[in-house]
């Protein structure tokens, strides 16, 4: 698991910005210091002037504040795959 943490590391410090909606979550049963890694489909805005797009992508999210359907979240995304993101605020 060392490697989602590495990778939303880099991706909160390099990641492009954008506004997300939540349409799906599924609880994958993972959990990375308490707080659970689940699987997002997300309709994506990027902050940059850009179309936006649908990903579903795999996250650890806090577990005080797990997002839920219909949820508007930011977020960075790495552009080269945008299914590899982490949310930063809700």
């Amino acid at each position: 698991m060392d490697g989602i943490l590495n990778q939303q590391h880099w991706w909160a410090l390099n990641g492009l910005d954008a506004t997300a909606e939540v349409l799906a979550i599924t609880d994958t049963g993972i959990l990375i210091d308490m707080d659970p890694v689940v699987i997002l489909t997300l309709k994506v805005q990027p902050a940059m002037i850009a179309a936006e797009f649908k990903i579903t992508g795999k996250t650890m999210v806090s577990r005080m504040a797990v997002p839920r359907v219909g949820d508007k979240l930011k977020l960075k995304y790495n552009p080269a795959n945008p299914t590899q993101f982490i949310v930063m605020s809700l």
